[in-house]
């Protein structure tokens, strides 16, 4: 067998092995290390797993995958409820920090924006969200960083003090600097 038939059957036992993905409708075929997943799956996050059941195969060099959503029709969910869902799961979790995420839905397709404090919170919004059911599809477009903060009086203070002209006798090169005794 070629290298490519061996990856190709390794990819297909571990996705059938794999307790988060149903491989009944996911295809395998394999091209010089490059695994090309195609078919369907029933949520997301199970479109996630197949990703990386595949990515954790020994020889894959990369996978294209062409895999699906396609939600049974008892368990379709109106955008406007998918939304509500997510922006309570969002509120709920307590590593994430007020409401900075904001959530758009569109056909099943979620879209998260706004600015959090690290990678890790935006990590970690994504996650929330793609177990949710009913979700096609995710695009991340939360940016990581610091907000400005609201300066307080104290700083203000601080930076009027220091933004005080100095009040040395003129005829000093340097006014602001004590002169030395040499």
């Amino acid at each position: 067998m070629s290298d490519d038939e061996v990856i190709r059957q390794n990819v297909l036992e571990d996705l059938r092995w794999s307790p988060r993905v149903n491989a009944t409708h996911i295809g395998v075929a394999v091209r010089n290390g490059v695994v090309e997943l195609t078919g369907h799956v029933e949520t997301f996050a199970e479109k996630l797993e197949a990703e990386h059941v595949a990515l954790s195969v020994k020889g894959v060099k990369g996978v294209a995958e062409e895999i699906g959503v396609r939600l049974p029709s008892e368990k379709k969910t109106s955008d406007s409820e998918l939304a509500d869902r997510a922006v309570r799961l969002l509120s709920w979790d307590a590593r994430l920090h007020g409401d900075a995420i904001k959530v758009k839905v569109e056909h099943g397709w979620v879209t998260l924006a706004g600015q959090v404090r690290s990678s890790g919170e935006r990590d970690c919004a994504l996650s929330d969200v793609k177990r949710l059911s009913g979700v096609v599809g995710i695009t991340n477009e939360i940016t990581c960083g610091r907000r400005p903060r609201r300066t307080t009086s104290r700083a203000k203070s601080r930076m009027r003090s220091i933004a005080r002209p100095c009040w040395r006798a003129p005829s000093s090169r340097y006014p602001c600097k004590t002169a030395r005794s040499s």
